[in-house]
Parts: structure tokens; C-alpha cells; sequence
């Protein structure tokens, strides 16, 4: 699915995801930087794995530091929120 997803969309946001890029980087060879894999899909099991603490992480930590001036009711302030979100995951990560 993913070869053919890549083949088929080489562009797609898609392919940055957490699952997908992962499995890019085992089908291109590429390994983490500073991690030893195990070896097979048991090693990309558990670097997906990681991949999905970390973000939850990073969520957690965003939500921990908001102020209360900066809490969201999701009814009013849908559209603030998902800008924030953005603001906050453009400064994170460079894809």
C-alpha cells in the first residue's frame, strides 16, 4: 500500500505521517539516527511505536503549557484553535 501510495502520489502529505514515513525510511534503508533497530517489521513496529509516544508527547506538553488566557472552547473557538496548532506544529517540525 505504501509503495504503491508513494508511486501512484511521490507528493502526498500523506507520506509524512507517523506510519507512513517510517515505513518509507525501512523500505529506503534509512535507520534513526542515534537508534539501533531490530531487525524486520519487528523493528518497525516499534520505531512507528516511538513515533506515536513522541507526538503524543509533544501534545501533552503544548496543552501543559497553555495559559489559562489561551484555553480553547472548541464550539466558540474551533477555527483559533487550528490555528494555533498550526502556528505550534510549524515551529516543531520542518517537513
Amino acid at each position: 500500500e505504501t509503495q504503491q501510495l508513494r508511486a501512484r502520489y511521490p507528493e502526498a502529505k500523506a507520506l509524512r505521517a507517523i506510519g507512513y514515513q517510517q515505513i518509507l525510511n525501512y523500505l529506503d534503508g534509512i535507520a534513526p539516527e542515534g537508534r539501533k533497530l531490530k531487525p524486520g517489521v519487528e523493528g518497525l513496529k516499534e520505531e512507528i511505536a516511538l513515533s506515536h509516544r513522541q507526538l503524543a508527547k509533544q501534545q501533552r506538553t503544548w496543552i501543559k503549557g497553555l495559559k489559562p488566557e489561551q484555553e480553547f472552547i472548541l464550539e466558540q473557538q474551533q477555527l483559533a484553535l487550528i490555528e494555533a496548532l498550526k502556528v505550534f506544529y510549524r515551529a516543531e517540525k520542518k517537513y
